[in-house]
């Protein structure tokens, strides 16, 4: 399977720098243009289909690529953030002191109120079972979430989830994969070379 593994375009809530999580803000002009040029480079796959988060930010994105169909997959909303959704990063840092870097470091560690990064993937790993299973010979696009999409690839790769940040997932990036029973490769990761400024 050709996996094509994107995150969201630039959101409302990524240009107030605040911690979205769960909440549901869609796109800004910025972030329209991002994913209108994520249809140009998809141009030319064969995509059999595309599988969304069922969030607006993700939802615009994968309209806007223009891979149809289009099903929306519950278990790629993006990780739920608990009592920091809605606050800047900044706000973050002084209320609830070094979260974030707890929250990467200690995969079991739950945001007060949110998920846990092995929550998070016990949500997402039937889903790549499910992919595994069905798609074996098909070019499949995901469009979801900055720390969906590092769990998914921590998971595929095997790489610890306490290493996951590794993954960098800037807004309307793309990561092509290679998955097969037997392993992992990448094409690439994190290409924004399409993004406008």
């Amino acid at each position: 399977m050709k996996l094509l593994i994107v995150r969201h375009g630039q959101s409302q809530g990524n240009v107030t720098g605040k911690v979205q999580g769960s909440q549901n803000p869609g796109l800004s002009p910025r972030g329209k243009r991002q994913a209108q040029a994520l249809q140009k480079l998809l141009k030319e796959e064969r995509v059999k289909v595309t599988y969304c988060s069922p969030l607006q930010r993700a939802h615009e994105t994968a309209e806007a690529a223009g891979k149809e169909p289009i099903l929306i997959e519950p278990c790629l909303r993006e990780c739920l953030m608990g009592n920091m959704e809605g606050m800047t990063h900044e706000q973050v840092d002084v209320k609830y002191p070094n979260r974030f870097k707890r929250f990467f470091d200690q995969s079991s560690y739950r945001m007060p109120g949110g998920e846990s990064l092995r929550d998070l993937q016990k949500r997402v790993q039937p889903f790549l079972e499910k992919l595994r299973g069905k798609h074996e010979n098909d070019v499949v696009l995901v469009v979801a979430h900055s720390t969906v999409n590092r769990v998914l690839l921590a998971t595929l790769t095997g790489i610890p989830l306490n290493k996951c940040r590794i993954f960098k997932q800037k807004n309307a990036c793309v990561s092509m994969l290679y998955v097969s029973p037997e392993r992992t490769e990448f094409y690439s990761l994190n290409n924004e070379l399409h993004n406008l400024k």
